[in-house]
């Protein structure tokens, strides 16, 4: 004969407990009804990479523990790279590397395989476009040839989009109209070739960002400065011909009626993308709007307003089809790190806690996902002003145990009696999304009915 002892703890209530329902664990330790919600955040302690005034952070993750930085040294104005390694929320950092002699100003970049990563940059010496082919081996980083990719106009903006781990296409803007321009570049080793510039639509654009579907199908998203009052507006561009480098442009979609800058996007599959931004209209405004894709036509969902104070250097990586997290300063508040994780159904969000990261404020922003839950999020310390990082979790809420009580008791394992009247012996039983014991096998098993009192739950819900 096997004893299956009954096991129940106490916990706080966060909100509110129903008895007679599966409950969730939150992860501050409190119990609460279902649904789940959107979990919050730990972070880690801040690190410093190194001693040098930096600005123009950009971070790409290279395996599931190492993200490369590189980033304007504002000290020398060179550019800068260097590799951190994640364990947990504890960063150690590699040696930085000086990558040219020049006075750099914006960059952006790609991880190509975890060995290897693309990054484009403006050298504003020259005012031109270039770009370099670095090679990593554990925190070691080995810089291929600097290599022109465009000097008809100084770049105003760069952005740097992955298609393939051969392929990249890289955005800028230009000094002489201030248009956006895209073009592939094609890499082989540690070098690549550059296919031709292409005007991507013939508007005064800043903000620039991107995000690729597919190999041949990326979203552009900007502030459009030829419509009235800067809107918001996105295009699907679809690459093709030899090694795709030809660029065509979808129709020119406006995404909302706000003066929208500090734009990010990330894509939630490949037919949807959330794009959270500044709103200019609405006192600087975080806010967000998830648009779907069909081929080259954008559809807009409803725009949300994320927050109630000014917001900067934001930053947005998808954790799942169904989540993504914003990373920002709140400079019309503290100025601190602070991140938000979003939830997402269909073009609806939904905002969970916002958590401040840091105690000091935070410029520069840049982010990469490490797993579905760990981010590393890079910045300027603004007391420093020495670049920085700190690792993000993701704290995961699960379903628990049978509440025996509005109180905080929760039966994990074992006899729940005392609480049920008409369970109907012999059946199985199962909990919904909502917590609701029934015996519809839609949802998740919970037990079997001893009699109509007592129900057995033979293991425990949360493993």
């Amino acid at each position: 004969m096997i004893f299956l002892a009954n096991v129940t703890r106490s916990y706080p209530v966060q909100t509110t407990l129903t008895a007679a329902q599966v409950c969730q664990l939150i992860n501050n330790g409190q119990v609460n009804n279902l649904p789940i919600q959107i979990p919050g955040l730990a972070a880690g302690s801040s690190v410093a990479p190194n001693s040098v005034v930096a600005i123009n952070t950009s971070a790409t993750q290279l395996t599931s523990t190492s993200v490369l930085v590189s980033y304007r040294n504002n000290t020398t104005t060179y550019l800068n790279a260097v590799v951190l390694i994640v364990s947990g929320t504890t960063i150690t950092t590699g040696t930085a590397i000086q990558l040219n002699s020049v006075i750099t100003g914006y960059n952006s970049a790609v991880t190509l395989s975890p060995t290897s990563v693309f990054l484009a940059y403006e050298d504003a010496t020259d005012a031109a476009l270039y770009g370099v082919v670095l090679t990593i081996s554990g925190t070691t980083i080995v810089s291929g040839a600097l290599t022109l990719i465009n000097n008809s106009s100084a770049p105003l903006g760069v952005y740097a989009v992955m298609l393939s781990s051969t392929s990249v296409l890289v955005f800028m803007s230009t000094s002489a109209v201030n248009y956006a321009y895209a073009v592939v570049v094609t890499i082989t080793g540690s070098t690549f070739v550059s296919g031709t510039f292409t005007n991507v639509y013939a508007v005064l654009s800043s903000s620039t960002v991107a995000v690729a579907l597919s190999p041949t199908s990326v979203l552009v998203a900007y502030q459009n400065g030829s419509s009235t009052n800067n809107y918001l507006y996105a295009g699907i561009l679809t690459l093709s011909g030899t090694n795709n480098a030809t660029i065509a442009s979808g129709t020119n979609t406006p995404i909302n009626a706000f003066n929208s800058l500090m734009i990010t996007c990330t894509a939630l599959s490949s037919t949807s993308v959330l794009i959270a931004y500044q709103n200019n209209t609405n006192s600087n405004y975080l806010n967000a709007i998830v648009v779907t894709i069909a081929g080259s036509t954008i559809t807009p969902g409803s725009n949300i307003v994320l927050n109630a104070v000014g917001s900067h250097y934001t930053f947005a990586l998808t954790l799942s089809s169904t989540s993504a997290i914003v990373v920002y300063e709140p400079y019309g508040g503290t100025g601190y790190l602070t991140a938000m994780i979003l939830g997402v159904s269909g073009t609806t969000i939904t905002t969970g806690t916002v958590s401040a990261i840091n105690s000091v404020v935070s410029t520069y922003v840049s982010a990469a996902l490490l797993s579905s839950n760990s981010i590393l999020v890079t910045y300027t310390n603004g007391t420093s002003t020495y670049l920085n990082a700190v690792a993000i979790n993701t704290l995961t809420n699960k379903p628990l145990g049978v509440a025996l009580n509005t109180t905080g008791t929760v039966q994990l394992q074992g006899i729940v009696h005392g609480i049920f009247s008409s369970l109907v012996p012999g059946c199985n039983y199962y909990f919904d999304v909502n917590g609701a014991i029934t015996t519809n096998s839609a949802g998740t098993y919970l037990g079997v009915a001893l009699n109509p009192t007592d129900l057995l739950i033979l293991n425990y819900i949360l493993s």
